[in-house]
């Protein structure tokens, strides 16, 4: 278990790390990235984010079938900063599929005009074809790099839990594209 706990403070340690140096200060002749006094900030008071976590994949593997994973997200901002949401989990081949639903909870961090930090934790619900429901504990930690006003990607650590028979857990990096409005 220790070990464990020594790649989580080594992955969130790199990405505090990588946030910091992509943030660097402005310069005095830059225009701000948002204006002042604009709704338009990231993590503001009623605004919807529509996410994905980039967990696309079709896949055809030699002398298979094709198989499609989709896990979209939409998140609403309840007040500023706190976010409540879901993802909808979905995969497919031929004559199978898996669905699966994860309400989630989050803080987004505002750590400069372009950079945020967005943590959350979800229970993620999964109906394999054929088995019984699988019951997942995760909390990520994106690191979102606005490059435009209301478009991200994003990339951070996460663990995950399985709550349903305790076979262990999971750590590593996830990446994220999304928008709001």
């Amino acid at each position: 278990m220790s070990r464990n706990v020594s790649r989580v403070a080594a992955l969130v340690g790199g990405s505090v790390l990588l946030a910091l140096v992509l943030t660097g200060g402005t310069a005095r002749a830059q225009k701000s990235f948002i204006p002042a006094g604009s709704n338009a900030a990231f993590a503001a008071d009623g605004q919807f984010v529509i996410t994905s976590e980039l967990n696309f994949r079709l896949h055809k593997p030699s002398g298979g079938t094709w198989t499609l994973l989709l896990q979209p997200s939409l998140d609403y901002f309840i007040a500023n900063h706190i976010s409540v949401g879901g993802l909808v989990y979905i995969e497919a081949g031929d004559g199978w599929g898996n669905f699966g639903l994860g309400p989630r909870a989050g803080y987004a961090f505002n750590l400069g005009e372009r950079v945020s930090f967005w943590p959350t934790v979800m229970i993620k619900a999964i109906k394999y074809s054929g088995q019984d429901v699988k019951t997942e504990l995760w909390l990520q930690g994106p690191f979102l790099f606005h490059l435009v006003p209301h478009f991200f990607i994003g990339a951070g650590p996460y663990v995950e839990a399985d709550m349903s028979n305790g076979s262990g857990s999971d750590l590593g990096l996830y990446a994220t594209i999304g928008g709001y409005f």
